[in-house]
Order: structure tokens, then C-alpha cells, then sequence
């Protein structure tokens, strides 16, 4: 009886070892998934960004050259 209660315990350690073991793995995965998305949506970001700045950059360009071109035709009239 005693023999069988330590035969027990053993299996029930063991298990609960190999239990820790395979959520550990499945969380480290699953952390560097997350740290793949993260740098990859960083990296889309930087690239809407750079871009945006670029149009909004081009637009004020194109609207002061209008205006200054409006203010010269206005003083050669």
C-alpha cells in the first residue's frame, strides 16, 4: 500500500513537470509571434508615416509656389 502511494506521488510530479514544461513552450511561441507582429506593424507604421509626411510636405510646396505665383501675376496686372 505504502509502495503504491509513492508510485502515485512520482507520476503525479512527473506530469505536473511536464505539464510547466509545455505551457512554458507554448507562451514563449506564442511571445515571440507577438514580438514578430509588433516589429512588423512598427515597420508599417514608419512607412505610412515617412509617407505621409512626404504628400503633406509636396501639397504645402505646390500651394506656396500657387501663391506666390498668384501674387505675381497680380502685381504684373
Amino acid at each position: 500500500m505504502l509502495m503504491q502511494l509513492f508510485a502515485t506521488s512520482a507520476t503525479a510530479v512527473a506530469t505536473t513537470t511536464t505539464s510547466a514544461t509545455t505551457t512554458t513552450t507554448t507562451t514563449t511561441a506564442a511571445t515571440t509571434a507577438t514580438a514578430a507582429a509588433t516589429a512588423s506593424t512598427a515597420a508599417n507604421t514608419t512607412t505610412t508615416t515617412t509617407s505621409t509626411t512626404a504628400t503633406a510636405g509636396g501639397v504645402g510646396t505646390a500651394i506656396t509656389l500657387l501663391l506666390l505665383l498668384l501674387l505675381l501675376l497680380k502685381k504684373l496686372l
